[in-house]
């Protein structure tokens, strides 16, 4: 079977626009929707550009900072030395009162020297943790645009592009009109045709006489023919 691109429909369009092109009487089109056989239907694919992102973790190690601060021990031996020196002073109850002054005045002084001496220790500690890095790369990948579909109708195979599988059958918008070009002619220099209904003589050398066979006698209630004549004689 011979291929064929072109819609059914189209064709026949076609047919009806060139008619009314030359001026001929008007064919009226019929419209109808039918079903044809599908042959082969086959994917028509496409790669375009699709980019895509790997990811990926990683162990990173760094060093965490800590701030330590310094004991405050002018606080804590000024409280000592002052309570000390306190209970050096008066007796009894007065004794002890002394004692807790002098440990508050000894604190107090050796929080102030503190404040003005103190320090601060920075110590380093290796940390580790995971960490996710990622990147994009390049990628391709294969879409589908189509499908070429060839399909049977009436005798004929066509192919068409449909923008899906359409399975085992395809739909059909089939437009019918009237050929209303005039049939070609007699070749040039060939006799003219006899006017309807005359006689027409065989061509010459067309006749030819039965092949000879055997005798049959007539069938029953005919004469049988007359004996054929003796020839003259010389």
């Amino acid at each position: 079977m011979r291929n064929n691109s072109k819609q059914i429909s189209l064709a026949s369009v076609a047919a009806a626009a060139g008619a009314f092109a030359i001026g001929a009487a008007p064919a009226y089109a019929e419209r109808y929707v039918d079903w044809a056989p599908v042959v082969s239907s086959t994917p028509v694919y496409q790669r375009v550009n699709q980019p895509k992102q790997e990811c990926w973790t990683e162990q990173v190690t760094t060093n965490e900072v800590r701030r330590s601060a310094d004991i405050p021990v002018g606080a804590i031996v000024g409280g000592i030395v002052g309570g000390v020196l306190g209970h050096q002073i008066g007796s009894g109850r007065g004794n002890d009162v002394a004692t807790v002054a002098g440990a508050i005045g000894g604190t107090v002084v050796g929080n102030n020297l503190d404040q003005n001496n103190r320090t601060s220790t920075t110590t380093a500690t290796p940390t580790t943790q995971n960490v996710q890095r990622c990147r994009t790369v390049p990628g391709y990948a294969d879409v589908i645009q189509g499908f070429d579909v060839h399909y049977q109708y009436n005798g004929h195979e066509y192919v068409t592009r449909l923008p899906y599988d359409p399975g085992e059958r395809v739909r059909l918008r089939v437009n019918v009109a009237v050929d209303t070009t005039p049939p070609p002619g007699p070749p040039p220099g060939s006799p003219p045709a006899p006017p309807p209904g005359a006689y027409q003589a065989p061509p010459p050398g067309s006749y030819s006489a039965p092949p000879p066979g055997p005798y049959a006698a007539p069938p029953p209630g005919m004469p049988p023919e007359p004996p054929s004549a003796p020839p003259p004689a010389n």
